[in-house]
């Protein structure tokens, strides 16, 4: 069965439910998530994405992006992300920002941010992430500015909005 999100308008109210396939069809406004994960020594852990991703296959992402399944609140949905997406059980997280952003055509978004970090040793899970990169301010800036590898295009631009550059992130709180 096809996973079910909650549909909201610009301002994050709830006004119906449709499936993942359904808001990317229509361009209605759904939730998600996004968390920074960063490790002890202060470097960002960025995910490669699968090659099994219809969007950005093989690109590098931040550390956990998600969908807000149907009723599930932001902080859920990143504590599944974490869990689902790099076996890391619990982390702190701490809210940095609430946004709403054109993903892409047809996927319009309002998510949050959050900050964690971790020591252990993350697990990904090998479906969702072929391996992960740790990254300091150096490397960040320059595949912020498209040198290198490249970045989701939500991934560059909510790093772009991290390193106060200008971005197509729309502050809601």
């Amino acid at each position: 069965m096809e996973e079910t999100v909650d549909v909201v308008d610009r301002d994050d109210a709830k006004i119906g439910t449709a499936t993942r396939r359904e808001v990317h069809k229509s361009g209605a406004w759904h939730r998600g998530i996004h968390v920074l994960v960063f490790n002890p020594r202060g470097k960002l852990l960025l995910q490669r994405r699968s090659a099994k991703k219809d969007k950005s296959p093989r690109a590098l992402d931040l550390s956990v992006s998600e969908h807000a399944k149907e009723g599930e609140s932001f902080e859920e949905a990143a504590a599944r992300g974490l869990r689902e997406e790099l076996g890391i059980e619990a982390a702190p997280l701490s809210r940095v920002l609430k946004f709403r952003m054109a993903y892409g055509p047809g996927d319009n978004m309002v998510s949050v941010l959050y900050r964690s970090e971790f020591g252990g040793t993350p697990r990904p899970d090998a479906y969702e992430v072929e391996g992960l990169v740790a990254v300091g301010a150096a490397r960040l800036r320059s595949l912020v500015e498209g040198r290198g590898e490249e970045l989701a295009p939500w991934a560059r631009e909510l790093l772009r909005w991290y390193l106060r550059l200008p971005s197509a992130v729309e502050e809601i709180e």
